[in-house]
């Protein structure tokens, strides 16, 4: 599910979880209340696409703190570039991973409606930056728009000098 998206993983973990998707999607509106994401509201364990069901970059940001918080070694997964489970490969979408430094999550994602979406993070010293993109038109686009946010994440957690990077100092424009 974190690398590979398998939405019928999703939907099957959230029956054996809850009981049935609907239990499921209720606890998961409790905590989104429980967390303070005031703006939105789950339909279905695996987001894809269902009328009246929403999210903002906001509220995910606070999914994603509480979700490292509580659960700090899920990056081993989240950062793996792919996952083989009966000689079938899935690779993950996360472009950053292995070209962005310091970069280990967390998910993307792509939903006609709304575009290419990701959460990403990265880490570097002791300074963890979350950036959450939500409508790219493109994933190249998803992928520009996150170095952006980071790079200006580094550069004010760096009292506002450009960091360098793994050999690279990015611009910031």
């Amino acid at each position: 599910i974190s690398v590979a998206s398998a939405n019928d993983a999703a939907q099957a973990v959230a029956e054996h979880l809850g009981g049935s998707g609907a239990d499921f999607v209720n606890r998961m509106n409790r905590k989104a209340r429980e967390l303070g994401m005031t703006r939105s509201r789950f339909l279905n364990p695996h987001g894809l696409p269902a009328k009246g069901q929403v999210t903002t970059a906001r509220d995910m940001l606070k999914l994603s703190r509480a979700y490292l918080d509580r659960f700090p070694n899920c990056l081993a997964i989240h950062s793996m570039q792919e996952y083989t489970f009966h000689d079938k490969t899935q690779h993950n979408r996360n472009r950053l991973l292995g070209h962005y430094p310091g970069a280990d999550g967390i998910k993307t994602g792509f939903v006609r409606a709304s575009g290419y979406n990701i959460i990403a993070t990265a880490k570097r010293e002791d300074v963890r930056v979350l950036a959450v993109i939500l409508g790219a038109r493109t994933p190249k686009i998803r992928v520009k728009e996150t170095e952006r946010l980071q790079d200006v994440g580094f550069e004010k957690a760096n009292g506002g000098r450009k960091q360098a990077a793994a050999g690279r100092i990015k611009r910031a424009d």
